[in-house]
C-alpha cells in the first residue's frame, strides 16, 4: 500500500511522527494544507519526498500545459476543492486516458471523488499546492472568459463574425477530446454544432460531403442570418440565445 502524505513527510525528516499525529487531529484542512500552511514544512523539500515515493513525475510552473479543451472533464468547483487540475486527455486503443495533475495524490477520498467524476482511466503527476491553486485560478478564469457570450453591438457585426471550422465527419466523445476540438463547429463566441444551424436554415447536411459543398452552406448560413436580421424578422440578441438553446440540446 502507497505511505500517505504525512508518512512521506515524516519520514522525510520534514515533521515529527508526533507533530503529524496531532497536525491530523486538530487541523480541518485537507493534510497537504495542513502540513504547508499549518505546519510550515517546506513545500519543495515535501513535494521532492512526494516525488521520490510515489515515483510520479513532478511538474513545475514552467512544464505544466494545460489543454484548454480538457478543463472541460472538470468543474472548477469539483477542481478547487480536489486540488486536482485535468492536463490532457488522450486515447490509447479504446481507452480515454485523463492526465491529472494533483496537490496530494496519496488522498485516497480525492482521489475516489476525481475517478468518478472522470469516468475513465487516470494518469497521475504532482504539481505542488502553491503552483497548483494558482494554476486553477487563471485556467478557469480564462476558459469562462473565452466562452462568455458577448452582446453583439450591431447585427452586422454579429452576422460577420460567424465562422465555420470544415471537416469531413464529425467527431464525439473521446475522440473528439483527443483531437481538441469538434471538426463540424460553427462559432461566434462559443461553438455550436453546424448540423443544428443547417436545420435553421432548413437544409441537410451530408457530413461526407466535399469542402465545396461545405463552403456553399456556409454561406447560406451566413446569408439567411444577414437577411433575416437586417430586415428585422429576428435579433442578434434572438439568434444568441437560439444558438446557446440548441448546444444544450446537442450535449444532452
Amino acid at each position: 500500500m502507497a505511505k500517505t502524505i504525512t508518512e512521506i513527510a515524516v519520514d522525510a525528516g520534514l515533521i515529527s511522527k508526533t507533530a503529524a499525529n496531532r497536525l491530523g487531529r486538530t487541523s480541518k484542512a485537507p493534510m497537504v494544507v495542513a502540513l504547508i500552511r499549518e505546519a510550515n514544512i517546506n513545500e519543495a523539500a515535501l513535494y521532492s519526498a512526494m516525488k521520490k515515493a510515489l515515483h510520479l513525475p513532478l511538474l513545475d510552473a514552467a512544464s505544466a500545459m494545460v489543454d484548454p479543451e480538457t478543463i472541460r472533464e472538470l468543474s472548477s468547483e469539483v477542481a478547487t476543492r480536489l486540488r486536482a487540475l485535468p492536463m490532457s486527455a488522450t486515447l490509447e486503443g479504446n481507452r480515454k486516458v485523463l492526465r491529472v495533475a494533483m496537490a496530494d495524490p496519496t488522498d485516497l477520498v480525492a482521489l475516489a471523488e476525481l475517478e468518478e467524476f472522470a469516468n475513465c482511466d487516470l494518469e497521475l503527476c504532482l504539481l505542488p499546492l502553491s503552483v497548483l491553486e494558482e494554476m486553477i485560478d487563471r485556467v478557469y478564469r480564462a476558459y469562462s472568459t473565452a466562452v462568455v457570450q458577448r452582446p453583439a453591438a450591431r447585427a452586422q457585426e454579429f452576422v460577420d463574425n460567424i465562422f465555420v471550422t470544415k471537416g469531413r465527419r464529425r467527431k464525439t466523445g473521446a475522440a473528439a477530446i483527443a483531437s481538441g476540438f469538434d471538426e463540424n463547429e460553427i462559432s461566434v463566441t462559443a461553438q455550436v454544432p453546424l448540423v443544428a444551424l443547417a436545420a435553421l436554415a432548413g437544409g441537410e447536411v451530408d457530413l461526407t460531403a466535399p469542402a465545396s459543398s461545405w463552403r456553399d452552406l456556409d454561406l447560406r448560413v451566413r446569408g439567411l442570418y444577414r437577411a433575416l436580421i437586417i430586415k428585422g424578422v429576428i435579433t442578434a440578441s434572438d439568434v444568441v440565445e437560439a444558438m446557446a438553446a440548441l448546444k444544450a440540446e446537442d450535449q444532452e
